[in-house]
């Protein structure tokens, strides 16, 4: 059985901080998809880019 080095402490410190960026990079992503989703239904088509999302929003909230 081969055995594998153990990591640095402060490498392993890192880790997590990498998880949890992924992480909420990936929620961003579903969110906005469920958004483009929702507003596709209203007849709202909006491109594949998260950055249209939020200007869609912007632009329908600050007419208020």
């Amino acid at each position: 059985m081969p055995f594998v080095k153990t990591k640095a402490e402060d490498w392993q410190a890192v880790l997590p901080i990498h998880r949890s960026r992924d992480s909420t990079g990936r929620q961003l992503r579903q969110m906005a998809n469920m958004i483009r989703c929702f507003l596709r239904e209203l007849g709202h088509i909006l491109p594949l880019d998260i950055t249209a999302v939020t200007a869609f929003a912007k632009r329908y909230t600050d007419g208020d």
